[in-house]
Order: C-alpha cells, then structure tokens, then sequence
C-alpha cells in the first residue's frame, strides 16, 4: 500500500473508534423509545451542528481543499446549505430509523453512515474531486467510501449530543415551570 492509502486506512481506524467513544453512551441516554420521540431535538441539533461545524470547516480548510471547487460565495454560503441539506438528512434518517425493528439509534447511525459514503461516491464520480484536488490525487474511491461512512459518524454523534443537550434543556424548562 502507498503511503496515501495506508494513511487512509489508519485514518478510518482513528474515527470509526473516535464514532464508537461518542455513540456509546448515547445509546443509554436515548433509549428506543426516547429517540422516537425526539425527531424535532434530533433536527435542531442537527441545523445547529452542521452550520456551525461547515462554517468552521470551510474557512479553516479553504485554501487547501474548498477553493479547488467552490465558487468564493460558497465560502460563505456552504453552511447554510450544509444546514438545510443536513436537516433533511436528519428527518429522513430519523423517520426511516424509527420504522424499522429494534434500536432505532442504530439505524441512524447506519443511514448517516451509508448518507457520507454515497457523498463521496458522487464527489468522485460525477464531480471529479480527485482530479481537482491536489490532496486527493491518486486516492481510491471504495477505500475513500469505508473513510467517508466513519468519519461521518463522528460528525454526527455531534449532532446527536448536541440534540440529547437540547432535549435536557427542554426538559429542564418545562419541570421548572
């Protein structure tokens, strides 16, 4: 293996163990039956994470990622539509896990996961970025799909945290009244 692709490897070991440290505990604080009822938690940690996380993201790695092919706008741009895309993504993740037999958390997880690897597939696909971006010269698709399902997971345990922390909030309120 080149160094690229063992570094690749190595990277998808780090954040698939980083997603497993996140979502476990998760899978105690929202319970099946809690999860399910958690949809606008769900979406609103979602909005919050991912505007916040893509606005951070795009400006720290513009120059060496972004700018390759983003119009300058989308500098600016990229998180609201990372917070529209993403909250969509989150409802159909959430409704879909909630239909389908035991854990829904687990389906989620699954669906986000499948979500960021068919991202990537169309990143390389039908956008080209490997031919755009000097960093990602060379680097195979299938390994780059596995990466994309664990890095994600990370991602969207934050999303996640960030949804059990406005549900306690919520929570907290209404027993306050």
């Amino acid at each position: 293996m080149d160094t690229s692709n063992s570094d690749l490897w190595w990277s998808t070991v780090r954040f698939g163990l980083a997603g497993l440290l996140l979502y476990g505990p998760l899978f105690w604080l929202f319970p099946a039956g809690i999860f399910r009822a958690s949809r606008r938690a769900v979406i609103m940690g979602t909005s919050l994470f991912w505007f916040g996380f893509t606005m951070i993201l795009v400006n720290w790695a513009w120059n060496f990622y972004y700018q390759y092919f983003y119009p300058e706008w989308m500098r600016w741009g990229t998180a609201f539509i990372a917070c529209g895309i993403y909250c969509i993504y989150a409802f159909g993740c959430h409704w879909l896990a909630c239909r389908l037999p035991g854990k829904p958390i687990l389906w989620f997880i699954l669906f986000t996961g499948l979500l960021a690897a068919n991202e990537h597939f169309i990143a390389w696909d039908f956008f080209h970025l490997p031919e755009k971006i000097p960093m990602l010269a060379g680097m195979p698709l299938i390994p780059t799909m596995i990466f994309a399902f664990f890095e994600y997971q990370v991602y969207w345990a934050g999303a996640i945290w960030l949804a059990w922390i406005l549900l306690r909030i919520t929570r907290w309120r209404k027993k306050s009244r």
